[in-house]
């Protein structure tokens, strides 16, 4: 493969990356609103669904991530505060836990996390062309 190709290649599966992160992320966070906006008889089986299309999207960022070789710690930034607040989000969920308060710091640091991870891989884009 020449250079050309490499490049393009890094392109795409960086682009394909970022779109995969944005729906584990978007997800993520809406099953985290679900909490807020329904009742209580649906309220867990709403974030349920949207945790697990979440899930399914991570793992697919797993996949390109290790096959794709993209080991940079801003990435794993951003896979460590996911895994984190997904543990806790489960925990809110398994308990029917009704005070979320204490969950808000964990998805505030991956609003974060992904904010900052999205950028660098924007501008790893941008440096690549």
């Amino acid at each position: 493969m020449n250079p050309n190709q490499e490049k393009d290649q890094l392109i795409n599966t960086l682009y394909h990356f970022k779109r995969i992160m944005h729906f584990s992320y978007s997800d993520a966070c809406e099953a985290y609103n679900t909490l807020e906006k329904h009742d209580e008889t649906t309220i867990y089986i709403v974030a349920q669904g949207y945790l697990s299309m979440s899930q399914q999207c991570h793992i697919e960022l797993l996949r390109i991530y290790r096959e794709k070789e993209l080991d940079r710690g801003e990435i794993e930034s951003y896979i460590k505060a996911y895994e984190s607040y997904i543990f806790e989000l489960k925990q809110v969920i398994t308990d029917k836990d009704t005070n979320t308060s204490w969950l808000s710091s964990t998805h505030d640091s991956l609003i974060e996390a992904w904010k900052s991870t999205d950028a660098f891989i924007q501008q790893w884009i941008n440096n690549t062309i």
